[in-house]
Parts: structure tokens; sequence; C-alpha cells
């Protein structure tokens, strides 16, 4: 891989002492799209005021933007997301790209009339991607690009086109945001330009306190709560756990956008679960409380899947942080290998099994239900290991590498108002 800039770039990097800059990012997922990269984006552009960042995202045909607080910033749309009801997006793909000089025209004209001179292009969606790239060397722009997952490494891309994109991204790219210290080891061990930056998941307020004490069953049934998509990212890691939780005679809640009909097709014993339908429309407290209905919560990534090694190695899930919150046990199922269970052993935030044995399975259920002192130091270190998400300290690390002003503090006046 090329290490070089262009002579546009260098001139910019050259110029950045004087600079104050104002960002546009090209997001695909934004609200009202209920997915974990639209959280994302939502969550650390709340800590930046319309002076200093602006956002373009898709929208489906008829779709229409959400409402904005003043002096947040200025969210424009285009229209190219193209489903059936919401799925088989992928059928409509070759029309989607035949729009993609259009999209990058959209991207050049949001950046002049809202006085951007910096643009950041935000993948899982590569069409975004990439056409945020195309717009910085059509404008002469510095670019940096921000990976929620891997890219080229995921089996379910096409690989041929992701070489060159990922090639030209990186090679633009001022700084390659990603999503925890997992993706950056992966990406600095084929790379060595050193530009890789952990940007993690971000949460803008604790908790209140519980009113009441928390106590945890002493026999079963225990009440477990599951939340997520249930895709090929923790689709089997997720069948094993709930058919292990069943034989132990404990109660599954589990939320979900994606349809009952759809998880049971998936494998999923349905009609041994309670299902709750979609936990997304909850605001952060309140999604906080309804976790606090259970008495345990289950955090489950893949050991194997349609995924390739490398994205099952580096995913860090969206729903870690209210899980990390939420005051109550989490028994993690995940690989060995994988930077989820890094993170979980290192910070003792979570009981974790490793393997695939129902029977390891059971017996972390076991330990969490008979071993009080266990539970205690559970809760507590993951409310500790919390902070490093806290968004105010994300946004700032945001602020310093890019260039936009000074550092904000948590109580600045003029920090936009509460996300829609």
């Amino acid at each position: 891989m090329t290490q070089g800039r262009t002579s546009g770039m260098q001139k910019v990097n050259g110029d950045r002492a004087a600079e104050t800059r104002k960002v546009l990012i090209v997001s695909a997922s934004v609200f009202p799209k209920r997915s974990g990269s639209a959280i994302v984006v939502e969550n650390l552009v709340r800590y930046f005021s319309d002076r200093e960042v602006a956002v373009l995202g898709e929208l489906g045909l008829f779709q229409r933007g959400s409402a904005r607080s003043p002096n947040s910033p200025q969210f424009s749309y285009f229209h190219s997301r193209l489903s059936f009801f919401g799925r088989g997006a992928r059928f409509f793909s070759k029309i989607r790209w035949q729009m993609h000089s259009r999209l990058v025209d959209r991207i050049c004209s949001i950046a002049k009339s809202q006085s951007c001179n910096y643009i950041l292009g935000v993948y899982p969606d590569e069409y975004f991607c990439y056409a945020a790239y195309l717009a910085s060397v059509k404008l002469d722009l510095p670019f940096s690009c921000y990976f929620h997952n891997t890219y080229l490494d995921n089996r379910a891309i096409n690989a041929e086109r992701a070489e060159k994109i990922q090639e030209m991204l990186f090679d633009r790219a001022e700084y390659v945001f990603v999503m925890s210290e997992g993706m950056q080891r992966h990406y600095e061990e084929q790379c060595t330009s050193g530009k890789f930056i952990p940007l993690v998941h971000t949460f803008h307020e604790f908790p209140t306190p519980e009113s009441t004490v928390f106590e945890y069953p002493t026999s079963r049934p225990e009440k477990i709560v599951l939340f997520g998509n249930f895709n090929e990212s923790n689709l089997d890691a997720t069948k094993r756990f709930v058919q292990a939780a069943i034989e132990d005679k404990n109660e599954i809640h589990l939320y979900s956008d994606v349809p009952k009909w759809l998880l049971a097709s998936r494998g999923l014993p349905m009609d041994s679960i309670q299902y709750h339908g979609t936990l997304s429309h909850f605001a952060f407290p309140d999604l906080i409380d309804e976790l606090r209905k259970y008495d345990l919560i289950a955090l489950t990534h893949g050991f194997s899947g349609d995924y390739g090694d490398v994205e099952y190695r580096t995913i860090f899930p969206t729903r870690t942080i209210p899980m990390l919150l939420a005051g109550r046990p989490i028994l993690v199922h995940s690989p060995p290998d994988s930077f989820l269970t890094h993170f979980f052993r290192t910070s003792n935030a979570g009981a974790v099994v490793d393997t695939p044995a129902n029977s390891e399975i059971k017996f972390a259920l076991e330990r969490i239900r008979s071993d009080s002192t266990f539970r205690k130091n559970l809760i507590e270190n993951a409310s500790k290991v919390s902070s490093r998400f806290f968004g105010i300290n994300v946004a700032n690390d945001f602020r310093k590498f890019v260039g936009i002003g000074p550092i904000r503090r948590a109580d600045d006046e003029d920090l936009p108002g509460d996300q829609p």
C-alpha cells in the first residue's frame, strides 16, 4: 500500500494550525434508521455545533429526516436507500451504484454551501464512504474515514472492488478512525502508516441510580435478556447460549428489530423465548430502565458464520455500552481470540465463556447465581470501564485529531441539545 499524499493534502496539512475546520460527515446510516452505525454517528455529533460539523445521510425514497434542535449540526440527505419493505436491499445494488456520481456531486454541493473544509467518510457502507473520498479529491479537501467494521476482510463484500477502494481510502486519509483497539491492532499489522485511531462507541449521560435495591434470584428461573439483530455476527453463539439457558430452566427475553418469524427461520427457538420486538425506540435512560427489568444480560458474539475471521476477531457491538451501564451482571459468550473477549477479560466486567460448550455456559450461569461477590464485582467493574465511552471524552479526541477549534468541556453552554 502506498503511503503518499496528494499535493493538495500536503498543503492543507501544512496550514492546519492556522485553519479552523468544519467537518462534513458522510454516513449512509443516520436517524431515522435504527442501526448501530446510526447510533454511533448520532451520539458523536451531538457534541458539536452547526459551526463545526454538518452531516449527509441516506434516506429511502419517501422518508423524511429527523427534526433537529437549534444550533445542532445540520443534516442533509440523499435518497438512495432502495429495498422492499425494508428488506432485500442487495437486490437493488446495481441501480443504487448507477446513482453514485450524483451522490458525489451532492457531497460537493453540501461541502460548499455549508463551508466545510474537511470530509469524513463513514463505513459500513462502501457506497457512501467511497463517495466521500471522491468528493474530497474533487474539491481537494483533507479526508479521513471512520470504519465501524472491517471492510476488505468481510467475506460478504465484493473483494475485488473492496481491495481497490480500501487502498485508495487508506492512502488518502489523514486518519483511519476505527471502533476498537482490536481493529487498530489488526490494521497496524497490515499497514505501516501508523494513522489508525480508535474512536469508540459513545453514550452521553450516566443512568440515574435505581430506586430499589437489585436482588438477584438465588434459584431458577432467572430472567435473562438479549437484544440485537442476531445475524451472522452472533447467530451461532446466540443459538448455543439460548439452548443452554433453556436447558438450565431460565426465562429468556429477546428484543430485536428483526421480526419474530425471521429469527425463527434463522434457527432460534422462538416458541421458548419471550419476544418483545424492537428495543431501538427507547431513549437512552428508558433503555437502561428496560434492561433493569431483568436479572442477567447476555452478550453473544459469533464464533463462526458467513463473516470473515477478521470480522469476528475485531467486532465490538454497539449494544455493549448500555449493558455496561445497566447495573446487571453480564454473561459474554464469545470466541477466545476476539477483541470483545479480551476487553471483558481484562476489565473483569463480565463472565466470559469462550468455548462452544453448553456445559461451560451452564457453569457460568450457576456461578453468577450462587456467588454474590462475583456478581458484585462484575457490576462494579462494568460501571468503571464504561467511562471510556463517555461521549465528551470521545468527542474531545476527535476534535484534537481533525483540528476543530479548542477542545470543549462538558459544561460548554453552546453545545447542542438532546438528540431527537
